[in-house]
Parts: C-alpha cells; sequence; structure tokens
C-alpha cells in the first residue's frame, strides 16, 4: 500500500473564510499528517480566496477549537486553479506526490453542496487518493480524530466508511450525534443524540446506516463503485440518499466514538437561509420527499407523504406558531413539488422564502 496518496481532505468554502482558516488550522494541528487538502470556493463573494492565501503563506494566524489557542503562523503550500482547468485537463493536476498541499479550486459559482463536492472527490479519485475524508467548513478536528478514522479503515477491511462522533463547538462535552439509524419511516435514529460524554461514549464503535456529511471519511473505490454524491439536490440531502445507497448496497459503515470533531451546529444553513425556520422546514421535507420517491414504490410513497404530515404539521403549527393559511400553502407546495420535481435546484431553493409567502 503507497502512502504518499493515503488521504484526500475535500472542504467546500462559501463566504464564511473565518470558519475555514480554522477548520484548515486544525488540520495542520493533526497528529496524521499523510494528507491533501483540497479546497473548493463555491463562488464567494467576501475575498475568501486572498484570505486563504493569505493563511496559507502564514500571513494570518488563528484561534482554533472550543479550546482557543493561538496555532504558530507557518507556511503551507498551496496550489491554485479555476475549475475550468480542473474540467478541462481531466483533473490531473497534482504537481507533488508530497502530502500537505493545499489545493485551491475556485468556482464562478455557487453550484451546490454536493455538486463543489464532487468537484474535489473527482479529482482526488483522479490523482489515486486512497481514501477521501468529506469535511463542513465549520468543523474543527481534534489532533486524533484522523489518525483514529484512518488506522480503523486500515485494520478493518470490512469497513468501508467511517464517521467520527461529532460534539457542539460551544459545548465540546456534550454530543451533536455518532451516526444513526435509517429507518423505515424514511428518517434517521441518532445514537447519541444530544448526551453529555461519559465512559461508554469515548471509545469502542457503532454499526450506522446513516453518515453525516459534515465528516465522512470513505474509502475511494466506494465513490468509484457506487457513485460520487447525488446532485440532485442543491443543498442538503445528498448525505441522506448517499446512505441508502450504502444499505443498499451493503456497505458497512461506522461511527468511531473516540474519534472527535466539533461543529459549529447549522452555520452553513443559516448562512443561506437564514433564520427563518419554516423555510428551512419546507426545503428539508420537500428534499426528503423527492430524494424517497426514487426508494419507495409509487403507492407507498403517497401514503407515507399523508401519515408524515399528519405529525409534521402539528409540530409546526405549535413550534412556531404558524397560522392556518400558511400551514396550508406549505402543504400544498409541499404536495405539487414534490410530485412534479426529481431534484431541489438552487433556484427552487432560493425562491423557497417567496413561494412561502415570507415577503408579504
Amino acid at each position: 500500500m503507497s502512502g504518499e496518496k493515503n488521504l484526500a481532505i475535500v472542504i467546500l468554502n462559501w463566504n464564511k473564510w473565518q470558519d475555514t482558516l480554522e477548520c484548515l488550522t486544525s488540520l495542520t494541528e493533526s497528529t496524521y499528517q499523510n494528507f491533501t487538502i483540497i479546497l473548493i470556493d463555491n463562488g464567494s463573494t467576501d475575498n475568501s480566496a486572498e484570505k486563504i492565501r493569505a493563511w496559507a503563506t502564514g500571513k494570518i494566524s488563528v484561534s482554533v477549537g472550543p479550546f482557543p489557542h493561538k496555532a504558530e503562523t507557518k507556511p503551507f503550500p498551496i496550489i491554485e486553479y479555476n475549475y475550468s482547468q480542473i474540467k478541462r485537463e481531466n483533473g490531473n493536476f497534482l504537481e507533488s506526490k508530497g502530502t500537505n498541499n493545499l489545493i485551491l479550486i475556485k468556482n464562478d459559482l455557487n453550484v451546490g453542496f454536493a455538486r463543489g463536492a464532487n468537484i474535489g472527490i473527482r479529482y482526488a479519485l483522479k490523482n489515486n487518493f486512497e481514501k477521501v475524508l468529506l469535511l463542513n467548513n465549520d468543523t474543527t478536528v481534534d489532533p486524533d480524530c484522523l489518525k483514529i478514522l484512518s488506522e480503523f479503515l486500515d485494520r478493518n477491511r470490512t469497513y468501508d466508511v467511517a464517521v467520527p462522533k461529532i460534539c457542539y463547538y460551544a459545548k465540546p462535552e456534550k454530543i451533536v450525534n455518532c451516526g444513526a439509524k435509517l429507518t423505515f419511516t424514511g428518517s434517521r435514529k441518532y445514537f447519541c443524540l444530544n448526551e453529555e460524554e461519559n465512559e461508554t461514549t469515548k471509545r469502542g464503535i457503532k454499526n450506522i446506516t446513516f453518515a453525516s456529511g459534515c465528516a465522512l471519511l470513505a474509502r475511494s473505490n466506494v465513490f468509484k463503485n457506487y457513485g460520487l454524491l447525488t446532485e440532485r439536490f442543491f443543498f442538503g440531502e445528498e448525505d441522506y440518499e448517499f446512505s441508502l445507497r450504502m444499505r443498499k448496497n451493503k456497505v458497512k459503515m461506522a461511527s468511531v466514538l473516540s474519534a472527535k470533531v466539533y461543529h459549529k451546529v447549522s452555520v452553513s444553513s443559516k448562512t443561506v437561509l437564514g433564520q427563518n425556520k419554516i423555510v428551512s422546514a419546507f426545503i428539508g421535507l420537500l428534499s426528503r420527499y423527492v430524494d424517497m420517491k426514487f426508494y419507495y414504490r409509487n403507492s407507498y410513497w403517497k401514503i407515507w407523504r399523508v401519515v408524515s404530515l399528519g405529525y409534521i404539521l402539528p409540530m409546526l403549527k405549535i413550534k412556531y406558531n404558524v397560522s392556518v393559511k400558511k400551514l396550508f400553502r406549505f402543504v400544498r407546495l409541499l404536495l405539487q413539488y414534490s410530485n412534479d420535481h426529481s431534484g431541489v435546484s438552487k433556484d427552487d431553493f432560493f425562491s423557497a422564502k417567496e413561494l412561502l409567502g415570507e415577503n408579504e
């Protein structure tokens, strides 16, 4: 096994360079250093590329993580491309066979999470990396996390996907989740959801059928054999659909409890949709309804939608004090769009606020 191209870390940035630099800095402090970072700037308009370049040349120092400290400012090798170069030359651009490079690929437009991440995954596959880690830019990585995850897959050949324990950035001893189990209702049952860390959640593994795209390590063969992230959704749902595919193909996945990342939960979705919970709920449900249309029989899918609304509507009414008129519009649009659509496009995503009358 060659160690030269062991791990590619794929990260997306969109107008959040401060979070991205903190994530990158945490990676430089990892006890495992056999990696190359493939950072896709997804059409940012806040000078993100300039800030990332300044960090890579040692001109910006960053405080890291829930246990803040100033990291040592040091240069980090950076290679820059426009997406048009990568696409034209088939992705074969890696200039160095060494590790600890930062490949910055600049998109002119925000092409969405899955499509942006797939640029990085394709680059990793064409450059023969053995493993690919999808990592949110609003995370910081515990120093031992990469080492633990990579060694887990090296030791356990029957597993092809591994995720770390995800903890809250603002409350590092509290667990967001340790992966989840897909349910027959089209939802997921999270392990260790919102629990405080204790002795039983600090070690061992859990077999999972849902892996969050927040931090997901996979052997490259997973993407070669079963496809990349679905691009039917502009933002969100891609990890759920990926997990459905893994379960369908009997790919074993594990949550490794001794590996840990800290997540600034919902930073990305709030950046795009703001604080509007109804719009977020609409996009989330529409994506799930469209997704399950490809995995359920049509008759079951139609019944499942109606049954799920019996739970969702009272929750929206009580939790967010939604008017009956707005609930009616919500249901009508949700059913209409999920019937007519095979995905949730960028236009659908950004027009949700208008569709629901939030500008009235």
